[in-house]
């Protein structure tokens, strides 16, 4: 995305939501890496001169400064899958899990000398065989930091090779089906889970808007496919028009109707974590993750009746 159209984009953005009286938020990502963009700084510069509040997501697999992002965001997270490249190199193909420890380190340092305390998340993709004492280490580390370490069930995306795989079709590379393999729930069974969801409309499409690098929209951020885009050009599109279009989309009511738009936030969330922590401990691994009690890593004491999560 070229600057001038960052720029031309995020002030319509502040002009249809002050007409609207209402509040946003602007998450600077969407399947890539922001920070890899080489106007990144200049980016968050704008955000901030505007003071418009915004987050990034970040695989961490890079060398950056991180002053201008620690200086100006909201948010800043980090996506982990491992605390060893044995184990974070399944998920993070390419990736160094030494050189996101050190990005981390790096955050710290420059918040430290700032002075400046964003909220800064690490995000653990959780698979059947990561919730290891490798995990509870990348923990400690987190929090020793002054980070929340969040542990969230991986799922698979992108959208249109979910309806694919639900109509029938092969669609799944080899790294696919691997990746699949590794689900805690598979595709299927997080679709079955999701049928008692309560949410019977999806909150991506009502309350979410995804603008690509070129000024196109797609329905929400779990699409890829250009056919499954509303518009070509969001500066044309007034709020409206904008809502109408991802209303009426063909891929929503495929999405709806198969419970995908639940299984995107985890909903009955109570009923998913029950499921994932029964799997857990059916492989007796010596910590489960919840995102819907508190802790979140919680050590499990096997006793001659069951277990006990501290």
């Amino acid at each position: 995305m070229t600057l001038e159209l960052f720029t031309s984009i995020v002030d319509k953005i502040i002009t249809d939501n002050a007409a609207l009286n209402r509040p946003f938020f602007i998450d600077l990502f969407n399947w890539a890496e922001p920070m890899l963009h080489p106007q990144f700084d200049e980016f968050c510069r704008v955000l901030a001169k505007r003071k418009v509040e915004f987050s990034i997501s970040s695989n961490m697999n890079h060398e950056a400064s991180f002053v201008e992002v620690v200086r100006t965001a909201h948010g800043i997270r980090a996506s982990v899958s491992g605390f060893s490249n044995e184990i974070y190199q399944r998920g993070h193909a390419g990736g160094d899990i030494n050189l996101v420890i050190s990005n981390l380190y790096r955050i710290r340092h420059v918040m430290d000398k700032v002075k400046r305390t964003p909220y800064v998340s690490v995000l653990y993709h959780v698979y059947k065989d990561n919730c290891d004492e490798g995990m509870k280490q990348l923990q400690t580390l987190s929090e020793s930091l002054g980070f929340k370490f969040i542990p969230v069930y991986a799922y698979f995306m992108g959208l249109e090779k979910y309806l694919s795989h639900r109509e029938g079709s092969d669609v799944f590379s080899e790294h696919d089906r691997q990746t699949n393999e590794r689900m805690i729930f598979s595709i299927d069974e997080a679709i079955e889970i999701a049928k008692y969801g309560y949410q019977s409309d999806c909150i991506l499409r009502q309350e979410q808007t995804v603008v690509n690098h070129d000024g196109s929209v797609p329905v929400c951020c779990a699409v890829f496919d250009p056919v499954n885009f509303v518009s070509n050009d969001f500066l044309s599109l007034s709020p409206d028009d904008l809502l109408a279009k991802k209303m009426s989309a063909p891929i929503c009511e495929k999405c709806m109707n198969n419970n995908i738009h639940n299984v995107a936030v985890y909903n009955p969330k109570a009923m998913f974590e029950e499921i994932a922590i029964a799997r857990m401990t059916d492989r007796k691994q010596k910590y489960v993750t919840r995102f819907n009690d508190e802790p979140l890593v919680a050590e499990v004491v096997y006793t001659e009746d069951g277990f006990e999560l501290r």
